[in-house]
């Protein structure tokens, strides 16, 4: 998978529609570097990519409806909120290069929000239109098998988490979840 664009619509500290676009037009380069000061949003880039990805799964492993929804209620955008600006969503255009054919999709996982309703949708898209491989109710589903949450940790990571992820109590737990993954065990 290379991400060709993220756009970014009133998540945490990004206001109003973001959209950042990924250099893949080189295929020997690989490797994306993210760099900025302290609060420019580095962080936030990267859980805005697993969030758009997984929804609920977004930390490697489910969390309850409610925490979720507290979550997404929390990182909408205040000035969006304050300007009563409505838009709250994360879209990827993404090629999908270990499948055959190779082809782009668009994932999207959107929000309505209201003080006393909460409605989400993710879609992946093809071309403009719904993506016909997969039957809708089994997109997310689809997702996770092509790219197992506790996997994306070792592609897209913040590098003051990195030790995190090599050594201290969560290490051997994640490296054993991200092989069970790998090998089809959790399916």
């Amino acid at each position: 998978m290379k991400i060709l664009s993220l756009t970014i619509c009133n998540y945490k500290n990004y206001c109003g529609k973001q959209k950042i676009r990924f250099n893949t037009d080189d295929l020997k380069k690989n490797i994306t570097l993210v760099g900025g000061k302290n609060g420019a949003g580095k962080t936030t880039l990267f859980e805005s990519i697993k969030l758009c990805m997984f929804g609920y799964q977004y930390e490697g492993k489910p969390i309850l409806a409610s925490q979720y929804q507290q979550h997404i209620r929390d990182c909408q955008n205040k000035i969006a909120v304050k300007e009563k600006d409505t838009r709250y969503y994360i879209k990827m255009e993404v090629v999908l290069d270990d499948v055959f054919p190779v082809y782009t999709v668009t994932l999207q996982r959107s929000w309505k929000i209201t003080p006393t309703s909460f409605d989400e949708e993710f879609v992946i898209l093809h071309d403009g239109l719904p993506f016909e491989i997969v039957e809708r109710e089994n997109w997310q589903q689809y997702i996770y098998d092509m790219f197992p949450p506790y996997i994306i940790e070792y592609f897209f990571f913040d590098g003051e988490k990195m030790q995190g992820l090599i050594s201290g109590e969560r290490a051997e737990r994640i490296l054993r979840d991200s092989a069970r993954d790998l090998i089809g065990l959790k399916i």
